[in-house]
């Protein structure tokens, strides 16, 4: 009896020792992943060499202030002959903290004879990481435009000691931006996001802690647990939640002032008055090529950009079935157009919606012995950790058909699931799942891929011989169903934790959809 105290008193000290030194390997972990990966651009610069082009730049402004004011609104610089390698471009500005620049750069590389711009940035005197901007050119790079444009207040102040001239710094603005050069393939300064290392040290010592012991894992996953149902509740609220805060933090994405992004409104417009064409340019076809882009802008042609052009007309080439879900009633029925990232937001709704009922699904058909714990934290990688949030965060024209898509393709599969794991009303559900297959197709017709998991699904039903899923599955998931996953090594028999049916669960579901970006 003794010896038996003894022993366990040694297995108590040694998990109090371990237990420090597995946080202490967390926290290196955390410092690696922040160092490699939460500043990638940082380790790639340490191998460039840095090249001054504030001597190349060829500025001119425009001034709204008085005559005589070196104070401007609008810089332009230009630099052309460059004919080298850019991998990064540092602003050296100086501004108040509260101010911002809006910085345009639109450049010519081997791969592009004419200018083509990049997406604009803004450099904020409070973050001066933001004066940082990673260029990804063909080839080298042979000229260079860029414009700096002050926001709301203030202007930009060309400081004499850089630029020469009688108009050069002969005012200066206490709310003024001094532009003082501008460097290529610099060195970036690494920058540690304390609350990022925070947030994945807290959820690694949250796992950590809830050991193999630990009451969370116990609690078993229970289709008709009222409490586990509320919790599933608030933590789908919590999402919905986030993605609207989202959505609606990105004004630019909320204003949507790009021309080219109004497609879906105009389709709908277009529709009510007879037709599917958007606009009309016969003129071009009576050039040699009017598809060629090169040309039209050498030419000064104007021309809709992004848009589908055939027999003198243009067409929206994106899926109908956003356009018939949200634009086109909107319009029809309140006379007002349907602005996109409502559109984004309802889909990552209905997808937010689709993914629980689906993995819900899932654990009562194959692992009803699964912990309600990994239930959940399934369903959250799988919004969180996927390009889901990221779509949401950036609500624009081109994320409205792939978000839709996403929607359908997780409907689907949740209905389908819901008609396996019900005797009655099982034809209704696999039609409604089937329909949500096939307006895939309308959305994003390449994710209709996805429907191919009806095959495994459905063949047991029919099969004149008992097929069961392992067989059906790739291997990797067979095998993982078969010998567990690391989660099943937490389990102890006897004490109520799930074994290893639910181990196998948790990775076939995190395994399958976690990191999937299109699912």
């Amino acid at each position: 009896m003794g010896q038996r105290m003894e022993e366990s008193g040694k297995r108590k000290d040694k998990k109090s020792v371990s237990l420090p030194r597995r946080l202490a390997v967390l926290a290196g972990a955390v410092f690696l992943f922040e160092i490699l990966i939460g500043n990638y651009s940082s380790v790639r610069s340490l191998f460039y060499q840095e090249t001054d082009l504030t001597d190349r730049l060829e500025v001119t402004w425009e001034a709204d202030a008085p005559e005589g004011d070196g104070a401007a609104k609008r810089l332009t610089a230009v630099i052309d002959g460059l004919d080298m390698r850019i991998d990064n471009l540092h602003f050296d500005l100086e501004m108040p903290k509260d101010a911002v620049v809006s910085i345009s750069i639109s450049l010519v590389d081997e791969g592009n004879r004419y200018p083509y711009p990049l997406p604009v940035m803004e450099a904020a005197g409070r973050y001066p990481s933001t004066c940082y901007t990673n260029l990804y050119p063909y080839g080298k790079v042979h000229s260079l435009e860029i414009v700096m444009e002050a926001q709301e207040d203030g202007g930009l102040l060309l400081p004499e000691s850089v630029w020469e001239g009688p108009e050069s710094a002969s005012a200066v603005r206490a709310e003024g931006f001094a532009f003082d050069g501008l460097r290529a393939n610099v060195r970036r300064p690494f920058v540690l996001v304390l609350p990022r290392m925070l947030l994945l040290f807290g959820i690694g010592a949250f796992w950590l802690l809830s050991g193999e012991k630990s009451g969370v894992y116990r609690v078993r996953f229970r289709a008709d647990s009222r409490r586990q149902n509320l919790a599933t509740a608030g933590f789908l609220g919590a999402f919905l939640l986030l993605g609207l805060v989202l959505a609606l933090s990105n004004r630019a994405c909320v204003e949507s002032p790009w021309e080219h992004h109004q497609q879906y409104r105009q389709l709908a417009s277009a529709i009510l008055d007879g037709h599917v064409w958007v606009g009309r340019q016969p003129e071009l076809l009576e050039l040699s090529n009017p598809y060629d882009t090169s040309y039209l802008l050498a030419q000064e042609i104007p021309y809709l950009a992004d848009y589908a052009y055939y027999g003198g007309n243009y067409y929206v080439y994106f899926g109908i079935v956003p356009e018939l879900l949200f634009y086109l009633p909107c319009l029809a029925l309140t006379g007002r157009a349907f602005p996109n990232f409502l559109a984004v937001y309802f889909a990552f709704a209905g997808f937010a919606v689709s993914v629980f009922g689906l993995y819900r699904e899932a654990v009562k058909r194959w692992f009803p012995d699964i912990s309600y714990v990994l239930y959940l934290t399934a369903a959250c990688v799988t919004l969180t950790f996927g390009s889901f949030v990221y779509l949401v965060a950036r609500p624009d024209l081109y994320h409205v058909p792939l978000m839709t898509a996403n929607m359908f393709t997780a409907a689907g599969l949740w209905l389908w699931l819901c008609g396996l794991n019900r005797k009655k009303r099982r034809t209704a559900f696999f039609f409604a799942g089937s329909l949500c297959m096939a307006l895939v197709a309308g959305c994003r017709p390449q994710m209709l891929l996805f429907s191919a998991v009806a095959l495994p699904l459905f063949i047991p039903l029919f099969a004149p011989f008992p097929v069961s899923l392992s067989a059906l599955l790739p291997a990797p998931l067979s095998a993982r169903r078969s010998s567990g996953s690391f989660l099943e090594k937490r389990s102890m028999k006897g004490d109520g934790l799930p074994g290893k049916r639910g181990g196998g669960a948790a990775s076939a579901l995190c395994g399958c959809c976690g990191g999937n970006p299109v699912l």
